[in-house]
């Protein structure tokens, strides 16, 4: 059911089909062999509640969101006629996730992305200085920046629409160096692939976060703590909004405004990237 909805709707109809078939692959390995009719609720029940454990209550909501998208279609299609067993299993309820990176943390975070790989380094920066999307930073590519004015465009956003984002001096220098030396499509190429681009940095980023004594912090907090930056400086919604690339009215431009973060300017003007 996976293979048959992977191929007829994920790659034809999703940015993020990749992620999918990670999450097949890495998280689904229980599912792998069981057929459809064989499945009840209890075993999606238990299912749900092992990823609670061992992922978290969010990562285990959007397996079960998958779960039941595979399902969902293959009834749509008419693959699958039985009962549904996940139609019954209940999400975790959550909480908007607020976590930034707090003034006693910028300078040791700066310190272990500072030890790492210049491909990895650049990449965690750009992420910190634009608050792109960590996707839409790994497929940069250098025919949609222009680096005499300082734009990169977006081709698509999540909303599927085009974003420009104006570039920091920062990143700017950051980019500079990296077109010197590279002559491929991608400004960030995969190490083991150039003519691919960046794919997986988790491993990076793992070690950034133990050398930097940090046990919490994902690569999206680092988008939040643009948005919390802005909102310090008493930017509006709109102006966070517009700058992240979130749809107007979007709940986590409102998230990002509310939070009360201490400028970190002085920061980076003080340390060297």
């Amino acid at each position: 059911a996976f293979e048959f909805w992977f191929e007829h709707h994920s790659k034809r109809h999703k940015k993020t089909w990749r992620e999918d078939r990670r999450k097949f692959n890495n998280d689904l390995g229980p599912l792998h062999n069981r057929k459809l009719r064989d499945l009840t609720k209890d075993d999606i029940r238990r299912l749900h509640s092992r990823w609670a454990k061992t992922k978290g209550e969010v990562t285990a909501n959007r397996l079960l969101s998958l779960v039941k998208a595979v399902i969902n279609f293959a009834v749509k299609e008419g693959k699958y006629t039985g009962a549904d067993p996940a139609v019954h299993v209940s999400k975790f309820k959550e909480s908007s996730r607020q976590r930034y990176v707090t003034r006693g943390e910028m300078a040791s975070l700066l310190a272990a992305i500072d030890e790492e790989a210049s491909l990895f380094r650049d990449y965690f920066l750009v992420l910190l200085c634009t608050g792109a999307r960590r996707s839409n930073v790994a497929t940069m590519r250098w025919s949609d920046v222009d680096l005499d004015d300082g734009l990169w465009t977006v081709p698509e956003t999540k909303q599927g629409e085009s974003h420009f984002v104006t570039l920091a001096p920062q990143v700017i220098e950051i980019l500079e160096r990296r077109r010197d030396r590279l002559h491929g499509l991608w400004a960030f190429p995969s190490p083991r692939d150039p003519r691919k681009a960046l794919s997986d940095p988790r491993k990076a980023w793992a070690r950034v976060l133990k050398s930097a004594g940090l046990s919490d912090l994902r690569m999206h907090d680092l988008r939040r703590t643009l948005g919390s930056w802005q909102a310090a400086a008493g930017a509006s919604e709109l102006i966070i909004g517009k700058s992240l690339g979130h749809a107007d009215g979007s709940k986590a431009t409102h998230i990002y405004a509310r939070l009360n973060l201490d400028r970190f300017a002085r920061v980076f003007r003080m340390r060297s990237i």
